[in-house]
Formats: C-alpha cells, structure tokens, sequence
C-alpha cells in the first residue's frame, strides 16, 4: 500500500474533523519536545519522533487541502527565503512543485547525531 493511500483511509477512518485536531495534538507535542530537549529533559530521538508525527499529521492535512496548493505554498515560501538569503530566484522557481531534499545536521553540545 502507497503512503498517500495510507493516508487517504485513516482520514476516510476517523474522518477530517479527527485528523484536523489530531495534527493540532501532534504539533503541540513537538513544540514541548523541542521545549524540553532545550532544558535537556528528552533526547534528539524525542524530537524527532515527534517530528516524524507532525510529517504524517501534514501529509494528511495536505491530501485535505490539495497537495497542489500546499506544495505551489511550500514553493513561494522557499523562493521568499532564497531571496531573503540573496539567491537569485529563478524563473522556472516559481513552478516547481517537487520536494526539497535537504538535511542539515546540527550537533548540539551533548545532543545526539
């Protein structure tokens, strides 16, 4: 089974308004993640548990809103901050609609890879 499938049924499961607070519940529960990681009560492996949460939680919200409108969203806001950054914007920047493959490691006294 496809993830976006996947996806599909648990909102045909338990329905929009469900996964409308879900995603709610799982974005708190990054942010106290976050909160505690910085006061060192949880690990980097908390955090991103909770962010692999939030992606699940999005991805629905997506298939919700149209995948089409978010991603076109996602798109402007990356050529806002290339701009921002002082990187020229292409034009063929403003269409694109694919995923940004990007990983930025962050060592953290004391914190785990």
């Amino acid at each position: 089974m496809e993830n976006q499938e996947l996806l599909a049924r648990a909102i045909e499961k338990w329905g929009i308004e469900a996964q409308q607070k879900q995603v709610i519940e799982e974005c708190s529960e990054l942010i106290t993640a976050i909160l505690h990681r910085q006061r060192g009560k949880c690990t980097d492996a908390d955090v991103v548990t909770e962010i692999a949460d939030v992606s699940i939680m999005c991805e629905q919200m997506k298939l919700i809103y149209g995948a089409r409108r978010v991603d076109a969203e996602i798109q402007r806001k990356l050529n806002r901050l290339k701009e921002r950054l002082g990187y020229v914007v292409e034009a063929d920047d403003t269409t694109h609609s694919g995923h940004l493959h990007v990983e930025i490691s962050i060592m953290q006294k004391g914190g785990e890879q």
